[in-house]
């Protein structure tokens, strides 16, 4: 049977797509060489799946080249020909697919009428581009980039006409503006993804150059002088430097007036984000709100969920590849939902958001979610089974399993269950190479309150009211904890146990 790279491309082609690709074959612009076309007409009987053992290699070159002898060169050349098309067509296909969207055409469109001196056509699709993109349908980045460029070919369009002075001067303005647009974007982009990124991959931020550059910059002051008003510009150089000081100072008390002031920016202007936009600048947020409860500022669990259910809200996930962050999000806001009492808010996010997940993690954490609720409804039983159909697809799953299993083993008094899982979860997380010193104190106090939990409840005599005042404390203090209710609600019952 015919094998080839070719085949696998095609193969993953829609049938509009293979009709496309049949067109651009036929085309003399794009391929002249007529055994392709006789190729594809005899591919076509075996498409989708090319799997019929009639299509061997003798039986195509013979359709092909008639009956003379079987030539091994001649069909490796054609089949490399037919890779070399199909790489072209994807190409094609795809710029085509997004030619009438694509912002930035507009820009070289524009840059012809000028060269042209077709000042009408000019002035015209001036007007409309401008139209088109207070629609912020693009990432601010592009935008600003687009905007800058539109106002410098108005004031080299102005300019070459010796007239309309103050145009040329405010172009010229605007385009500074816009300028400074892109930098202030691209310096609190790079400094939260470098700041972000030490954490999550245990370097030091002090080692970027970028960072120490950032620090020195006196943006406050720079701040105070810029008067936002109705200028679109001011206003996102406003937004974007605040969230750079956001990223900064997020250890800082005077952080949390740069987070809802951006917040409320965000949510009163939401129509001036592209849906990029409003995704990233939640998600740098949500990552502030997240530091603050790791700081003990336990009044951020409440904003984190705000946040969360803002992310699931005000993004749509369907666009600009950013539905794997779904996954992200689910058993936290399930979480979240079960800590405000929101329960039946929680079953339908956990069956409308379900599809949206990635593949290889939905049923896990599906399962994980309705485990959980489970727990919360009473029904251990039910989030047992469930659990032990759950394979945990990375490290924080794994612990998170863990968790929910142990809360499940207390329910049911699976002691002897309970106690082995806490001395593999101790020697799991502090030998575990890809946790940071900060994941470990995290997950060590998580273990240290579950092995007290047990212990108490198993040999009670041996211990006092200190003794649960002391776990008590611990529970509230620690940042969050998945179910919290229920770990003061144990340790309530526990004190008609020990007194």
């Amino acid at each position: 049977m015919l094998k080839s790279k070719a085949l696998d491309i095609i193969k993953t082609f829609s049938n509009e797509e293979f009709k496309r690709f049949e067109q651009f074959i036929n085309s003399p612009f794009f391929n002249t060489n007529k055994s392709i076309h006789k190729l594809i007409l005899e591919l076509k009987k075996f498409y989708p799946n090319f799997a019929s053992e009639t299509m061997t290699e003798d039986y195509i070159y013979g359709k092909i080249y008639g009956k003379g002898k079987y030539s091994y060169s001649a069909m490796r050349n054609l089949m490399s020909v037919l890779i070399q098309l199909c790489e072209k067509f994807l190409l094609h296909d795809r710029i085509n697919k997004h030619l009438t969207i694509k912002p930035a055409d507009t820009i070289q469109i524009l840059e012809e009428y000028r060269a042209r001196k077709l000042d009408n056509l000019f002035n015209i699709k001036c007007k409309k581009f401008e139209e088109e993109l207070l629609s912020h349908t693009i990432e601010n980045s592009q935008y600003f980039v687009l905007k800058r460029k539109l106002e410098y070919l108005k004031y080299l369009y102005h300019l070459e006409k010796r007239s309309f002075s103050q145009q040329i001067w405010n172009g010229f303005l605007k385009r500074g503006s816009f300028e400074l647009c892109t930098i202030i974007e691209l310096l609190y982009s790079t400094t939260d993804t470098t700041l972000s990124s030490a954490d999550d991959l245990i370097g030091n931020a002090d080692d970027s150059i970028m960072i120490k550059f950032v620090e020195q910059i006196s943006i406050e002051k720079f701040l105070k002088e810029l008067k936002p008003g109705n200028v679109e510009e001011n206003f996102f150089i406003k937004i974007y430097s605040t969230l750079l000081l956001m990223v900064t100072n997020e250890k800082k008390e005077i952080s949390k007036n740069y987070y809802h002031e951006i917040k409320s920016a965000l949510v009163n202007n939401i129509g001036k984000f592209s849906n990029i936009d409003r995704y990233n600048i939640l998600k740098s947020l949500r990552s502030y709100a997240i530091t603050q409860i790791h700081l003990y500022n336990n009044k951020f669990l409440d904003e984190l969920y705000e946040t969360d259910k803002l992310l699931i809200e005000k993004v749509d996930y369907t666009k600009d590849l950013l539905g794997w962050y779904v996954g992200e999000l689910y058993s936290e806001i399930v979480v979240f939902s079960c800590y405000k009492k929101e329960f039946v808010y929680a079953e339908e996010f956990i069956k409308k958001f379900r599809p949206m997940i990635d593949d290889e993690i939905r049923d896990d954490e599906y399962g994980w979610s309705k485990s959980f609720l489970f727990l919360e409804y009473g029904e251990p039983e039910k989030a047992l089974e469930l659990l032990s159909s759950i394979k945990p697809p990375n490290t924080g799953m794994k612990i998170s399993i863990r968790n929910l299993y142990l809360r499940t083993y207390y329910e049911l008094e699976y002691f002897e269950e309970a106690l082995s899982m806490l001395d593999a979860y101790k020697h799991f997380v502090n030998k575990g190479k890809k946790f940071s010193e900060k994941s470990k104190k995290f997950y060590n106090s998580h273990h240290s309150i579950f092995l007290r939990l047990f212990k108490y409840k198993t040999e009670p005599k041996n211990y006092s009211g200190f003794d649960l005042k002391k776990l008590e404390e611990d529970v509230n203090k620690f940042y969050f904890l998945a179910g919290k209710d229920w770990y003061l609600k144990k340790i309530k019952e526990l004190k008609k146990l020990i007194g």
